[in-house]
């Protein structure tokens, strides 16, 4: 994780637990994956614990670590209940080898500085046979906000170089395969989330990693996309509710 992207997530540590889709698709992430009761879970990339907290997890009476390089996320996640807490970036993580049955990483992978080192120590971390869970930014397959995605890629070209760079992940098989993993599962899907008000909705975007893109682009394209958003969502409402589907792609490896 570079610097920039470090400070956001110190910046937005306050309001992160606030974004609403997260731990729908934490829950549904753990609940895909299925691990085994009083299992030992690594929750990298943790944030405020949506997976590391969730009731999937609670329920199967899982023993959580969570690990973030943020320590605004690591105070709070602390605070919200997650108890065994570290600090360490995805590619050099402080946990010993093979000690985790599962590992989950939420909407983490494409802000890693090398993706392919974190996948390495996802496998130095797990024990043989141990599972990786992974959940990335997706298109939900219906009930998107219509033309938001169009709107980023547009802006996507008016970015100051060097302000905000992340990874467009599509898919991790390769690493995975290389970092010795098999029987490599991939699905798409979606929750909907209800915002009070297209300003809401706006706010809410900027309570999470999109807020980075949002900060590298010049004050004048800044203005029109958060002018642009708010009319999007505006246009999407329906009897005064605005609901918009979120999704994500969901990933899962066993280590050989």
């Amino acid at each position: 994780m570079n610097s920039q992207v470090l400070a956001l997530f110190d910046k937005v540590s306050d309001r992160y637990g606030e974004v609403p889709f997260f731990p729908p698709l934490g829950e549904a992430l753990v609940e895909w994956v299925d691990p085994r009761d009083d299992a030992w879970i690594a929750d990298l990339a943790c944030g405020r614990g949506a997976i590391g907290l969730s009731g999937a997890l609670r329920r199967r009476r899982a023993r959580v670590v969570g690990c973030d390089l943020s320590s605004g996320m690591t105070t709070k996640s602390r605070a919200a209940g997650l108890r065994r807490v570290v600090r360490g970036d995805l590619t050099h993580l402080p946990l010993r080898n093979s000690s985790f049955d599962y590992a989950f990483l939420g909407f983490a992978v494409n802000f890693a500085t090398d993706v392919d080192a974190c996948i390495l120590e996802v496998a130095r971390i797990l024990k043989p046979g141990g599972i990786v869970g992974v959940s990335t930014p997706a298109t939900a397959p219906k009930g998107e906000l219509p033309g938001y995605g169009d709107l980023i890629a547009r802006f996507a070209d008016f970015r100051l170089p060097g302000v905000w760079e992340t990874h467009n992940v599509k898919t991790l098989v390769p690493q995975l395969t290389d970092a010795g993993f098999d029987s490599v599962r991939v699905t798409a899907v979606s929750v909907p989330v209800t915002y009070a008000s297209p300003i809401d909705f706006w706010e809410s975007e900027m309570s999470h990693g999109l807020r980075g893109f949002v900060e590298s682009l010049p004050d004048h394209a800044a203005d029109e996309f958060r002018a642009t958003t708010i009319e999007l969502a505006r246009d999407a409402e329906h009897q005064d509710q605005l609901t918009i589907h979120r999704g994500a792609r969901f990933m899962s490896a066993r280590l050989r």
